[in-house]
């Protein structure tokens, strides 16, 4: 049965990777044929990346039914740094994915972009000019409502990390 996208991104740092997270890959999965997991950066706070990526197999690699795909890059492989701009930040994450098409032929022609942030809408922006195309964005829970919960909060002691992080 086809959904209302066909192609859905989800990206993030999930630093550490928690339950607001997963409702929004799973929000993603819910609306999206198929969903790309494009995972950059949590280094800087002292996560491994690939230790990120190793969880989201974890949780998604079984019954997914070949609908998502996570893809994973530490941050300084697209020359970024925390203090990268944001222009610098959606054209690494763009040439991440651009960089993807042979390998996941069907997973990166995108029209979504799902996020529970405000950069999401100017991010999809950048996205339908890089691929030339008109891409969305799917806000899910903005203000927290059905997952009271945010990585910096996590990082900053101000929620509990065993009841909200998954790692």
């Amino acid at each position: 049965m086809s959904k209302e996208f066909k192609h859905a991104l989800v990206v993030g740092k999930f630093a550490p990777l928690h339950l607001g997270h997963k409702y929004l890959i799973d929000t993603a999965l819910e609306n999206a044929d198929k969903v790309l997991v494009a995972h950059y950066g949590a280094e800087e706070y002292g996560i491994s990346s690939f230790d990120v990526f190793d969880k989201l197999v974890e949780i998604y690699g079984e019954g997914n039914e070949g609908r998502l795909v996570i893809i994973c890059r530490p941050i300084h492989c697209e020359g970024l740094t925390s203090h990268s701009s944001e222009f610098e930040h959606r054209l690494g994450l763009a040439n991440m994915i651009e960089g993807c098409k042979s390998v996941y032929e069907g997973f990166t022609d995108i029209d979504s972009v799902f996020s529970s942030e405000t950069y999401g809408e100017p991010f999809a922006a950048f996205l339908s000019g890089y691929f030339r195309k008109e891409i969305t964005h799917q806000m899910v829970d903005l203000d927290r409502v059905k997952y009271p919960v945010s990585a910096t909060k996590i990082r900053n002691g101000e929620l509990e990390r065993s009841v909200w992080a998954l790692m």
